[in-house]
């Protein structure tokens, strides 16, 4: 036995070694089509984000903001199914942000936690604060064209901006880190511009660890 050892040592450590190379290639290539559906996911998962968190709803109050100035006669199931269809887009916006938290979280504090429970706030505003008044009731009365139109205005101003932050950061280049300082920035700034609404004044008490 140590006779053929001696005789085929080298041979044996080539060949383990040839073995060990062919694995490591292997796993790096399975490392790399693992990080590439990674990004892709992410990638996904973003975009739905901008579209289903902030482009559907603006779109959706932006027709109820048009409709509210020139209309008089505006029918309130219209105005609640615009505020549904709103508010569902927010919550799925939500839900793609949350599906991104396995693959994108790198440490503990720094991921796309804070922006899926702040669309999450807004879902529930909408609903709450927009949506039950005028289905309690179902008279658009109950919740004046002024007051509705000053929360829709509002709520319009917020969504647009926060699009824009979003739309200029990169879930692929930014680290995630960057990424959650500057939605910590957005709700300051939102929250400074609405000091006595009552939505706002609610979020800053949620976040007032930013």
């Amino acid at each position: 036995m140590m006779y053929f050892w001696k005789k085929h040592k080298s041979k044996l450590i080539i060949g383990l070694l040839s073995i060990l190379l062919v694995a490591s290639a292997a796993l790096n290539i399975h490392l790399m089509d693992y990080k590439e559906a990674q990004r892709e996911t992410n990638e996904r998962l973003w975009n739905e984000a901008v579209g289903r968190g902030f482009t559907l709803p603006i779109e959706d109050i932006a027709y109820l903001t048009e409709k509210l100035k020139t209309d008089d006669l505006l029918e309130t199931d219209e105005v609640v199914s615009r505020l549904d269809a709103a508010a569902r887009s927010l919550e799925l916006g939500s839900i793609s942000l949350q599906q991104m938290e396995p693959y994108f979280r790198q440490q503990d504090s720094a991921s796309t936690r804070v922006m899926a429970n702040l669309l999450q706030d807004y879902h529930q505003y909408v609903e709450s604060d927009l949506l039950q008044p005028l289905q309690s009731t179902n008279n658009l009365r109950h919740k004046s064209h002024q007051l509705l139109l000053e929360d829709l205005d509002r709520l319009q101003e917020d969504l647009v901006y926060l699009k824009g932050v979003m739309s200029k950061q990169s879930v692929t280049k930014d680290k995630p880190a960057d990424i959650q300082q500057t939605w910590k920035q957005a709700i300051q700034r939102m929250v400074e511009q609405n000091p006595d609404h009552a939505f706002h004044q609610g979020i800053r008490e949620k976040y007032d660890w930013i």
